[in-house]
């Protein structure tokens, strides 16, 4: 050590009110096998990207293209909602999707939509397999 003193320093900032939908997924190259499947994550945030951990929106997943929803999930061990759908509440500014892609090569875009919010997209790459 040099003998100077080192300070630490958090910040935290309060998340605005949410703005838009951001949506990653685990991979974005698939084979077209029929069976291949992306694990997609919706994520709430504000205005200035900071997440809103209360947010609680219906997210609505749409995908164009060769593929589908085959799942969704949030990960509140209370929710009642159906797990083989297209939609989910977020749970604590987070949900998720899991889309199955079709037995030819091409793109499927994938949207996540909540009333009010600017809307997520991502597009998967479908190779030959």
């Amino acid at each position: 050590m040099d003998g100077k003193l080192r300070t630490a320093r958090d910040i935290v900032e309060t998340a605005d009110a949410p703005h838009r939908v951001e949506l990653t997924a685990d991979r974005r190259r698939l084979a077209a096998t029929g069976d291949d499947v992306a694990v997609l994550r919706a994520e709430i945030l504000d205005r200035r990207g900071r997440p809103v951990p209360d947010a609680g929106n219906l997210v609505r997943f749409t995908v164009q293209g060769r593929g589908a929803v085959i799942g969704v999930g949030n990960g509140d061990p209370t929710s009642l909602e159906a797990d083989q759908a297209s939609e989910r509440r977020a749970f604590h500014g987070l949900c998720q999707a899991i889309v199955r892609v079709g037995a030819r090569a091409g793109t499927v875009v994938v949207r996540a939509e909540a009333e009010g919010l600017q809307t997520g997209e991502v597009t998967l790459v479908v190779s030959p397999a």
